[in-house]
């Protein structure tokens, strides 16, 4: 991949829940195709590699122009704490209340029935804000299942399970997707 590009978006090691394996039996070309097909719902410079007993076997690349969006990543934690502060500091949020009285909808039933994780929903807004919610990034799961908005990015990570106990530290993105929603419904509600 050349070197040339802004930004590296993605370095992705297939993870998903279809999973890109090389079998026997299967050829490059293929393996290409399922990559250049998990590359094609990312945006940016990127590159997706498939590795098999510590080799890659297969990777795509691509490079950004300047018409393609790119995901601002992890740059835009910094805005998204600068906001959720800024609503706190304007009393229009309190960092100690639960996230779910801000974005109830987010966790109630769907379609499908099936609700938000509530042990999400009843933590501070603060323990997002410092990834102690105990929710692990399910970004690669997004990618792989084609989301395209936050919002639906969201839903999944309200229905998530906690894999470690809240109030431990553990990085996820979804802390911050899940935010990004509380800005916007109080942003929205506070406009009308």
């Amino acid at each position: 991949m050349r070197r040339s590009a802004l930004f590296v978006a993605l370095a992705l090691f297939i993870v998903s829940s279809s999973p890109v394996h090389a079998s026997a039996g299967s050829s490059d070309s293929a393996l290409e195709k399922r990559l250049a097909a998990v590359l094609a719902k990312t945006s940016g410079s990127a590159v997706a590699v498939a590795v098999k007993n510590r080799a890659i076997v297969a990777e795509v690349d691509r490079d950004a122009n300047a018409y393609m969006p790119l995901h601002l990543a992890s740059i835009s934690k910094t805005l998204t704490a600068v906001a959720v502060l800024r609503l706190a500091q304007q009393n229009r949020i309190e960092l100690n209340r639960p996230i779910g009285s801000y974005i109830p909808s987010l966790f109630a039933a769907d379609e499908e029935g099936k609700k938000g994780n509530e042990a999400i929903a009843d933590q501070p807004v603060s323990a997002f804000l410092n990834h102690a919610t105990g929710l692990r990034s399910q970004n690669l799961r997004a990618v792989g299942s084609g989301f395209t908005s936050y919002e639906q990015y969201a839903h999944q990570a309200s229905r998530s399970n906690l894999t470690s106990n809240p109030g431990s530290y553990l990085y996820a993105n979804d802390n911050y997707v899940l935010l990004t929603m509380l800005v916007e419904t109080v942003a929205r509600r506070d406009r009308k």
